[in-house]
């Protein structure tokens, strides 16, 4: 078995040596030869699309409508990003309505501040920054950095 194998393989060697001896010489011939089109070479100061456009027999009309496809920038993403949608920043009222006092001629209310002080305040009066608009029965409106609030009382829990 194994004499048959090496028979196999002295005769198969003289076909596989003319087979490398030819591939050698077909490189060495397309080492030496020029190429087939003798297209101008890339300058440092003649853009490729002008090689281009001059291999082509100068004809540049063709060209000239994929110059916004060079102008683009070919690092950006592929896709939009989504905009990312920013709501707008409500001022935040830092006092709450105690209680609202409501007479014929004037109406008064009663202002708790963030740091725990009651302030009475009539309408086109400040409390913490805000002006009061109107004060109702129950309920007090003001403004703020031009946004309007309502506050109402608190529903009191059990009797008094």
């Amino acid at each position: 078995m194994v004499m048959k194998s090496l028979l196999a393989t002295r005769r198969l060697l003289p076909a596989l040596n003319a087979v490398l001896a030819a591939a050698t010489a077909a490189c060495a011939v397309a080492a030496f030869l020029p190429p087939a089109v003798d297209a101008p070479r890339p300058t440092a100061t003649q853009p490729a699309r002008d090689q281009a456009e001059s291999a082509a027999g100068g004809d540049a009309a063709p060209l000239a409508g994929y110059a916004a496809i060079w102008s683009q920038d070919l690092r950006r993403p592929l896709f939009d990003p989504k905009p990312v949608k920013q709501e707008p920043v409500r001022p935040r009222l830092e006092v709450e309505l105690v209680g609202a006092v409501v007479e014929p001629n004037a109406a008064y209310g009663i202002f708790r501040t963030k740091a725990g002080q009651d302030v009475l305040a009539g309408v086109g009066e400040e409390v913490a920054g805000a002006k009061v608009v109107s004060i109702e029965e129950g309920k007090a409106v003001l403004e703020l950095a031009g946004q309007t609030f309502t506050l109402t009382v608190p529903a009191r829990e059990g009797p008094r």
